[in-house]
């Protein structure tokens, strides 16, 4: 089973759910794969979302993409008021174990950009207008069934085969 969740690292819904999500993923263990897509609503309304999504990528790189999702949700209010975020993400790639300066060449570069810019085709491809947005199996979650109970709920029903709530 599959939950993909198309994100915004500077979304302060998206930082309430990744709590959620935890739970979620502890519950369902090894039954439920989650995975992440970007989708920064970048410049209106969250100046930072676009390099926090880079980030991300670059950690992923590394294999810490998990670590820096954490960080930059648990360390949201932090960075989304900053100036300058680069000096907090490297900071946060520092505590993580990156390589730092390989972290800062690559936020930058085509493989991450690359990344980013085809999970914004599969989000227009899926019909993503917000984040977040949930998908368990291909089925979105509606926005009558918005919340972690409806998410785990569409989750039991993929899990017992069943396509109608």
């Amino acid at each position: 089973m599959t939950l993909e969740e198309f994100g915004d690292f500077e979304c302060p819904t998206c930082g309430t759910y990744a709590v959620e999500l935890k739970k979620i993923e502890a519950e369902f263990g090894d039954r439920l794969r989650v995975i992440f897509r970007e989708y920064p609503l970048y410049p209106t309304p969250h100046k930072h979302a676009l390099i926090a999504a880079q980030a991300a990528e670059a950690a992923g790189l590394q294999d810490r993409f998990w670590e820096m999702h954490d960080k930059l949700y648990e360390n949201q209010k932090a960075w989304s008021e900053a100036t300058d975020v680069m000096p907090l993400f490297i900071d946060y790639a520092r505590q993580i174990g990156l390589d730092t300066d390989r972290f800062g060449r690559e936020l930058n570069g085509e493989i991450v950009a690359t990344r980013i810019t085809q999970d914004g085709i599969r989000a227009h491809a899926r019909g993503v207008t917000g984040t977040p947005s949930f998908f368990v199996n291909g089925k979105a979650l509606d926005a009558a069934s918005f919340s972690p109970d409806g998410l785990r709920a569409l989750i039991n029903q993929s899990l017992r085969g069943n396509s109608t709530p």
